[in-house]
């Protein structure tokens, strides 16, 4: 059974099972055509990365303490044929040279 409007506020029912909750599947492709549209990464992806960029779920960041120091990217996949991880990371340090940030 679908949950009532009063369910819905409340949260899940106990006897609703996961099929009978409608849920989306997102825009499909959504972060390859992110990337793909963005100025400062469309130059960087390759028709050869987008069979795996189309399994890309999200993409989350973190910052360490001091976020002047840089911060990390971490890409989520669905499993894949590109490979094993289903989180792939990547680390910025920034680095002050100049007065200006630099990425390292």
């Amino acid at each position: 059974r679908q949950p009532t409007e009063d369910e819905i506020k409340k949260g899940t029912p106990e006897d609703a099972t996961a099929d009978a909750v409608p849920t989306s599947g997102g825009i499909p492709d959504f972060w390859l055509k992110v990337l793909q549209n963005n100025d400062a990464t469309q130059e960087m992806i390759q028709e050869r990365d987008e069979a795996a960029l189309k399994l890309l779920t999200d993409i989350t960041s973190t910052t360490p303490e001091d976020p002047n120091t840089g911060f990390t990217l971490e890409f989520h996949f669905d499993e894949n044929e590109f490979f094993t991880n289903k989180v792939l990371t990547k680390t910025y340090n920034l680095v002050e040279e100049d007065f200006d940030y630099l990425l390292d």
